[in-house]
């Protein structure tokens, strides 16, 4: 049997990520700031950049930590998701699309308002569902 060790996930980090986003997206659109998205795109893609400003931004704002043995991957996953959403919205922006750009964003405001207040992640789900489809198809 192989050795398992338990993963740590920092509740208090997905909240906070959930909370800015929910605040700022929306404040983005309907002030057309539309920069505001761009700088959140890439808060959310610095956790593949060595430097998470994200987690920086937490810890700055002085909220601790609330440790769960909780595999992270899920949530990272989900993340990676949102960058993304939020690099197609600034691009939509920078191209003039702004009623595309606004979607994309918005949608990334609604699905962490929907984590924040039900505790549903629509990224995790996907993620256990890529990997479902992995083990099914012959992957680990």
């Amino acid at each position: 049997m192989p050795y398992h060790c338990p993963m740590k996930t920092d509740l208090n980090q997905l909240r906070f990520n959930q909370f800015f986003l929910t605040l700022l997206i929306p404040l983005a659109v309907l002030t057309g700031q539309h920069w505001l998205v761009g700088v959140l795109f890439v808060l959310m893609i610095s956790q593949h950049l060595g430097f998470d400003g994200l987690v920086w931004l937490k810890k700055r704002s002085g909220v601790g930590p609330f440790l769960r043995d909780e595999d992270p991957r899920p949530h990272r996953f989900a993340r990676t998701v949102g960058a993304v959403f939020l690099g197609a919205a600034t691009l939509g922006y920078v191209l003039g699309w702004t009623a595309l750009g606004s979607s994309l964003a918005l949608t990334v405001a609604a699905l962490a308002l929907l984590n924040l207040t039900t505790k549903i992640c629509v990224g995790c789900f996907m993620y256990f569902q890529l990997r479902m489809l992995r083990y099914r198809l012959g992957g680990q």
